[in-house]
């Protein structure tokens, strides 16, 4: 944290060390180190600057904390949990963690972590030109997020929440497969004819749960290729593409399926021509009659919340999204009200969710404990609610 007069001055009287240094491609021994020099002249005081008083910060106070990447994961998440909680005025990540699967894993655990506390780009890193972009058949750096995700955690955690781990995640997977299950007994439909595609196939999740109801034909899309090879291996009756569905048009004839479904997905998909264009690419491929089955977060009419790979739309956007694409709707449930953020109910509540959630991160026995404890009432909630505070499975129909 620098004071911009002082570094002026700091260059005005050390003009060739300052020159040097900003020229030289990496350090040596015999360059400027500013983050002495800084602090020594704050002390010392230049050219009519009163000297600074010394203070003492210590790590772990509100006003200061340090992270600590070392491959000491329980440390790391201790010190992760510490300032996403009590959120100090500033805090140092030091990055000591060097290569292999551990280190990786722990830096996108630390980078999910720092866009959730930071949604927002600052107003010089957002992008002015994005929504005047063309719309590309491949969103590249979307693909590269999600391919190295999976590659690292192909898991109920690398589709879900880092943060919470493999068995808390497995306990909400749990309630959304029941929650598919319901609406796809509620549209009756002949099973054994019914053919589906999956867009977003992840993990493989909800494609598991398609061969379990024993439909006629099943295929899926997913725009991370670990995910498309290594389900093709797994599933050898599905057929698996790689495809983006907020880029070209799917890689079937228009009408290929009675049911096309994507869970967890759309909110995935930052820019709202993206958005649509998804919806579009989706009712493509509908036949007359078919259902469209997705789960968005959508918050109270107005709003909108975005981070690099995701965005909270408002009602009226998703429901306009989905009529705009030719679709009608048919139904709307609860897919998550314990086990997700509440963020309809607003900053507060979702805060408080956060702060009970503080024991789960890193600690896999808590996080079983959590998901077990609310399943049950998961259950209830999400048969009984139509309109949750959190993730909601939307059914829409292609008129026939």
């Amino acid at each position: 944290l620098y004071d911009r007069d002082l570094l002026a001055e700091l260059e005005r009287l050390w003009p060739e060390e300052f020159r040097a240094a900003s020229a030289a491609r990496f350090r040596s021994p015999q360059a400027l180190v500013l983050r002495l020099l800084y602090p020594a002249a704050a002390l010392a005081g230049v050219s009519g600057s009163p000297p600074g008083v010394p203070r003492v910060l210590h790590t772990g106070s509100p006003e200061y904390s340090i992270v600590r990447l070392s491959p000491d994961p329980v440390a790391v998440l201790r010190d992760l949990s510490y300032v996403a909680r009590l959120r100090p005025r500033f805090f140092c990540v030091n990055d000591e963690l060097g290569a292999g699967k551990l280190g990786r894993d722990l830096g996108s655990t630390v980078e999910l972590v720092l866009r959730h506390m930071y949604p927002e780009p600052s107003p010089f890193e957002v992008d002015e030109q994005r929504s005047h972009r063309p719309v590309h058949s491949l969103d590249r750096r979307a693909a590269d997020y999600w391919s190295q995700r999976l590659s690292h955690n192909w898991s109920h955690a690398g589709v879900g929440s880092l943060a919470y781990g493999e068995r808390f995640n497995a306990w909400r997977n749990r309630v959304r497969v029941t929650v598919m299950r319901r609406a796809v007994r509620e549209l009756e439909l002949d099973l054994p004819a019914t053919r589906v595609l999956e867009v977003g196939a992840g993990t493989g999740l909800h494609l598991r749960e398609w061969i379990r109801l024993g439909v006629h034909e099943l295929a899926a899309v997913d725009i991370a290729e670990p995910a498309v090879s290594r389900l093709r291996a797994e599933l050898p009756g599905v057929e698996l593409r790689r495809a983006d569905v907020g880029g070209a048009p799917l890689p079937f004839p228009p009408g290929s399926f009675d049911v096309v479904c994507a869970f967890a997905v759309l909110f995935h998909i930052v820019d709202e021509r993206r958005y649509r264009r998804a919806l579009a690419n989706m009712s493509a491929v509908i036949a007359p009659g078919g259902y469209l089955l997705l789960t968005d977060s959508p918050l109270p009419s107005g709003e909108r919340r975005a981070g690099d790979y995701w965005a909270a739309r408002s009602d009226a956007f998703v429901e306009g999204a989905i009529a705009a694409a030719g679709l009608e709707p048919v139904s709307c449930r609860a897919e998550a009200v314990l086990t997700s953020p509440p963020q309809r109910l607003g900053p507060r509540w979702t805060a408080l969710w956060e702060w009970l959630m503080q024991p789960v991160p890193g600690r896999e026995p808590v996080g079983w404990a959590v998901g077990a404890a609310a399943y049950p009432f998961e259950l209830a909630l999400t048969a009984a609610l139509r309109r949750g505070p959190s993730t909601r499975l939307f059914v829409s129909r292609k008129p026939a």
